[in-house]
């Protein structure tokens, strides 16, 4: 389901965006500090792309461990759409997936079999509940029971909750939560169980260098509590800017508190393919190919 921003003027005349899902409640500063970052020694080529409406379209997949796969996709002109995963091991992996939306209500199907022992997954999504300014989450799995809700409170301002039930250990993991984000910010608190404390932040600039605009993002994470073990406090850094001589292309870095970094550079290339390239403080390399 989309996650673009639409706007909803409540009865105090507020303006409210249309609510984020809880799980997504800190996704900008996610993405920032974790996508695009090729792990070190191996390489992927893989295909991304989006077909029109009522089209059958293959996006194959393969890395450096051997693996491949190939997502065998149709998205249908009324909101509907199957995803067939194949492998070379056909007998023994294979996955499907149906989904459809209906005004605002995404229900998701997974159906996998690995080896031996098969594995489903039911879910339920929306973000236009009591009239866009609530928005909830629902997965079922044989393993366990997910719920997510959240609701906005203020413009721009969201507070939710989530729990995660083990049914084999008969135990629940829940989660609570606010949410701030307008015009690129994004501030996101959140505690599991009162124990563990999750923080994380991002915001844009921008500005003028070698006569091109740099358009900036910078993120940080912090995880503290008595949650964290020895581990003690983390603390993680990231920021992402428009090459200041190809504004197509896109230069990423990343530091934890141990001091172990990672840099990359996302190249745009001749019909829709991209190049990411990544190296860490080992000097180690990965690569990333995707066409879309």
């Amino acid at each position: 389901m989309s996650r673009e921003k639409s706007c909803f003027t409540g009865s105090t005349g507020k303006v409210y965006s249309t609510p984020s899902l809880f799980k997504d409640y800190n996704k900008s500063t996610n993405d920032l500090l974790n996508k695009n970052f090729p792990a070190a020694n191996t390489w992927v080529l893989e295909c991304k792309y989006k077909g029109p409406k009522d089209t059958f379209f293959i996006n194959p997949q393969v890395n450096s461990s051997g693996k491949m796969l190939a997502d065998i996709e149709y998205v249908a002109a009324c909101n509907g759409g199957l995803k067939v995963t194949l492998t070379p091991d056909i007998m023994r992996e294979l996955k499907g997936t149906a989904h459809y939306t209906l005004h605002g209500h995404k229900v998701e199907v997974m159906v996998q079999r690995l080896q031996n022992k098969c594995h489903y997954e039911i879910s339920h999504e929306t973000c236009v509940a009591l009239s866009k300014l609530a928005s909830i989450n629902e997965k079922i799995t044989p393993e366990h029971v997910e719920l997510g809700m959240g609701i906005d409170v203020a413009p721009n301002c969201q507070v939710g909750c989530g729990a995660v039930y083990n049914i084999c250990a008969n135990d629940c993991n829940w989660n609570l939560g606010c949410r701030y984000a307008d015009k690129g910010f994004e501030v996101a608190l959140r505690t599991n169980r009162f124990k563990t404390y999750h923080t994380s932040a991002s915001f844009p600039c921008s500005f003028m260098l070698c006569g091109n605009k740099c358009v900036v993002r910078a993120a940080v994470e912090v995880v503290c509590g008595c949650g964290c073990g020895d581990k003690g406090t983390a603390v993680t850094a990231g920021i992402e800017s428009t090459c200041p001589v190809l504004p197509a292309n896109t230069i990423k870095a990343r530091m934890n508190r141990n001091m172990n970094w990672v840099v990359s550079y996302i190249a745009k290339m001749a019909d829709n393919w991209a190049v990411c390239l990544s190296l860490d403080e080992n000097l180690k390399v990965g690569v990333q190919l995707t066409h879309s």
